[in-house]
């Protein structure tokens, strides 16, 4: 017995042996081992996987022709995808349908092996292999073998190992495919998400509360100023960036979060811009994970950018205060309410009501103002974002019964919603529509005692139905035909701004008066006119319009407006004049400052010829500032239209020479020296007063921005029907940015001279103005640091 059993091991060990010499040699002699454990992970195509495999098998055994069907699980059925070699499709799904009815597919879906059959059109037999995992059955490799050809036992598992890594490369592209599509979702959803945050100006935090960690996404960098990662993620790093009078705030505020007794932190804070200045900021967030204790782990939230909010709201009191000036002119009460609790009201509507403001504030204006029966009907309304005028009955303090019109709207201060509301006293104007009413034929002759257009017009054809007698002196017989084309000229149709639609509430009743002016295109003249809906006789409704000739008034509101822009600019000039007079008479002054200082500090010791050539200088200063406060007046006189403009032929060589002699001694004080190159019997049309002030002004300026030492030029020069005047300093010069402000009023200039000389600055201004009414130009050519040419141009003669 134990002999017959090691004689059966010993024939097994030699078959395993014999086997394991097959799968060896069979190896050595088909391909090497890189053909049975390909790497399929570089493929992106599941044609490129079974391919590969097809070419795999082909050298590894000798089929005839193989082919590959694999399971559509759609419809959990088999779909042929590949043959090799190509014209053999045909057979082999034909085999392959023949196999199915036999049951030979599923037999080896079933089997861990390898099921053979025989051909059923053709020579030979098949080798049917499922391509499939552990989990799941992919498809199915067919093999065809020539009549009496076989495969090494060695093959076949090896075949066996290509199917199943066939079906595992397919599934790892799938599964490969499916990840790469939910990152692009991802990616998608995140880049979305940066946009929409970057659109919302709102940027993104999350604190690791455990290690003290904090994530800021750029966002939240840059809207501070600060480039991304400037500062450490820590908390500690990002209080010292809060306004320390809203850290305690925060700090509260985080405590009662991490305890629970806030589910979610809202909270509004300055934060340090990177340039210094306060961010305001409004920051969100909660607590999304705590530890088994509770305690907080990671919180994750926004923040948003509301500087222009806040500064809104700031402009907001601003503008209440505005508001409050303008209501309580009004002769409309105005209420500002809250889900109907007064929050303020303007002196008109104490009056109309008779209560106090302190009355009002606080209480439910409904039950205050309005009678019970209204109280429908102003629900209704004020569920409107915009209610349209309506009419309600009013209760003074005294308990008195009025007719009120209400007219109101919603509006937004921060969060906050608001409506206000404005109240108009119609009882006279109810009695008098009821009067009319009564008796249409009053009303005819009350209109046609109305020096104004009155109109009955159908709402709905556009058809005149009364006109009074005012209007038919202007428009004819109009009765019954359309408004649009009696009324107005160059009409196609009705007119864009018919007020029709203004006159009637929705839920059809009048609206009330609606006041609006316009020019008729076919009177031309402006008219007030006060449009509402009324019942004609038959009980339509219908609009009547009284329209009255403003036309005086207008143009007498257009004559103030223009008086009132000559007194702004008299003004202007008085202030300008005054300006004048301390511009030019500095120059002059400092001369005789200069002498009397030299008299007083040293005039004792001096030779008679000194003093008589000091009293000369006195002499000649004192008499250029008797002059120059003579041309002043002249001046002040002319700027009030007493004195004409009136420019003579004059020679520049003298004008120049007069005006260099009146600021020579401000130069000599400086050292600075004046040259003079005006060609003799250059002569230009000029008023010579202008002509001096120009001078004066720009040569004193010339001496102010030249250092001392320095050297002042003047030049001229015939330009076609113009001569130029140029006067050159080497000073201080100008930059590019000041050139272009200081010919403007609106951006004066003033600047010190080089040994610290003030300036009105109004002197070149001065000069354009001149400059300009003799038809000339004047321009500056200036460079830091190397000096400054102020040119000019005068006519040569009349005409020019």
């Amino acid at each position: 017995m134990k002999d017959d059993l090691i004689e059966k091991l010993k024939t097994r060990v030699k078959f395993l042996e014999e086997t394991q010499r097959n799968i060896i040699d069979t190896l050595n002699s088909t391909a090497d081992w890189a053909d049975f454990r390909p790497e399929h992970g570089r493929f992106e195509d599941r044609m490129d996987i079974l391919k590969d495999i097809a070419s795999r098998i082909i050298r590894l055994a000798q089929f005839k022709s193989i082919g590959i069907w694999l399971v559509d699980e759609e419809t959990n059925s088999f779909d042929f995808v590949l043959n090799d070699p190509a014209d053999t499709k045909a057979q082999l799904c034909s085999e392959f349908d023949h196999l199915v009815d036999d049951g030979l597919i599923a037999l080896a879906i079933n089997s861990e092996k390898p099921v053979f059959a025989s051909a059923s059109e053709t020579q030979g037999r098949f080798m049917i292999q499922a391509i499939a995992t552990a989990s799941r059955i992919r498809g199915i490799f067919l093999g065809h073998l020539e009549h009496g050809q076989g495969l090494p036992d060695a093959t076949i598992p090896l075949v066996m190992i290509l199917c199943q890594n066939c079906a595992s490369s397919l599934e790892a592209l799938e599964l490969y495919s499916l990840l790469r599509k939910k990152n692009e979702a991802l990616i998608e959803r995140e880049d979305r998400l940066a946009k929409v945050m970057t659109a919302i100006n709102e940027g993104i935090w999350d604190w690791d509360i455990t290690d003290d960690k904090l994530y800021f996404d750029d966002r939240y960098y840059t809207m501070a100023g600060y480039e991304p990662g400037e500062f450490a993620s820590t908390f500690e790093e990002f209080a010292k960036r809060v306004h320390p009078d809203d850290f305690i705030t925060l700090k509260k505020l985080i405590d009662d979060n991490f305890s629970g007794q806030k589910e979610v932190l809202d909270w509004v804070f300055r934060f340090l811009k990177r340039d210094g200045e306060w961010l305001w900021i409004r920051g969100r967030g909660k607590v999304v994970q705590r530890d088994r204790q509770g305690n907080p782990m990671r919180m994750v939230g926004t923040h948003t950018d509301i500087s222009d909010r806040m500064l809104a709201e700031q402009n907001l009191l601003v503008s209440e205060e505005r508001y409050r000036l303008l209501s309580d002119v009004t002769m409309e009460g105005i209420v500002i309410h809250k889900s109907g609790i007064v929050k303020d009201v303007n002196t008109s509507m104490t009056k109309i009501f008779g209560y106090t403001r302190d009355e009002l504030l606080g209480r439910d204006i409904l039950e205050v103002a309005f009678h019970p029966e209204d109280h429908v009907v102003i629900r209704e309304n004020i569920i409107k974002d915009y209610a349209r005028p309506y009419t309600v009955r009013g209760i003074r303090k005294n308990g008195e019964v009025f007719h009120a019109e209400l007219e109101a709207r919603n509006f937004q201060v921060g969060t906050d919603e608001y409506r206000v509301g404005a109240v108009r006293d119609i009882s006279e104007r109810i009695k008098a529509r009821n009067e009319l009413m009564l008796s249409h034929d009053r009303l005819k002759t009350v209109m046609n005692s109305i020096e104004a257009f009155v109109f009955i017009i159908d709402m709905d054809s556009h058809k005149v139905l009364f006109c009074n007698e005012f209007a038919s002196r202007v428009f004819g017989d109009i009765i019954g035909k359309e408004c649009w084309k009696v009324i107005q000229a160059q009409q196609d149709g009705p007119c864009s701004f018919c007020t029709n639609h203004e006159l009637i509430s929705p839920d059809g009743k009048p609206s009330g008066v609606y006041t609006w002016e316009y020019r008729n295109s076919l009177t031309g003249r402006w008219y007030d006119c006060r449009d509402r809906a009324i019942h004609w006789i038959d009980g339509r409704l219908v609009r009547m319009e009284i329209a009255t000739d403003i036309t005086q008034r207008k143009e007498a509101q257009e004559k103030l407006t223009e008086v009132n822009q000559e007194l702004e600019q008299a003004l202007a000039e008085k202030d300008k004049f005054f300006s004048i007079i301390a511009h030019d008479l500095k120059s002059p002054m400092s001369g005789l400052l200069s002498l009397s200082q030299m008299i007083a500090a040293d005039g004792v010791s001096w030779t008679r010829d000194e003093i008589k050539e000091a009293s000369a200088g006195l002499y000649r200063s004192s008499k250029s500032l008797f002059a120059l406060l003579e041309n002043l007046l002249q001046w002040a006189r002319m700027q009030r239209g007493l004195i004409k403009f009136e420019p003579e032929s004059r020679e520049l060589c003298e004008l120049v020479s007069i005006n260099t002699g009146v600021l020579e001694s401000v130069a000599a004080q400086k050292k600075i020296k004046i040259v003079q190159s005006v060609p003799d019997g250059l002569e230009v049309w000029a008023d010579e007063f202008m002509i001096n002030t120009i001078l004066r002004n720009l040569l004193s300026n010339a001496i102010k921005f030249t250092p001392r030492g320095g050297t002042v030029n003047i030049s001229a020069e015939k330009i076609a029907d113009f001569v130029e005047l140029g006067i050159h300093d080497n000073g201080m010069g100008m930059e590019e940015d000041d050139i272009a402000k200081v010919f403007s009023i609106a951006h004066k200039s003033v600047m010190p001279g080089t040994e610290g000389e003030t300036s009105t600055g109004l002197g070149l201004i001065l000069c354009k103005d001149f400059v300009e009414k003799h038809g000339g130009k004047i321009r500056i050519e200036s460079r830091v640091g190397e000096g400054t040419s102020v040119l000019f141009t005068l006519p040569q003669s009349e005409g020019s």
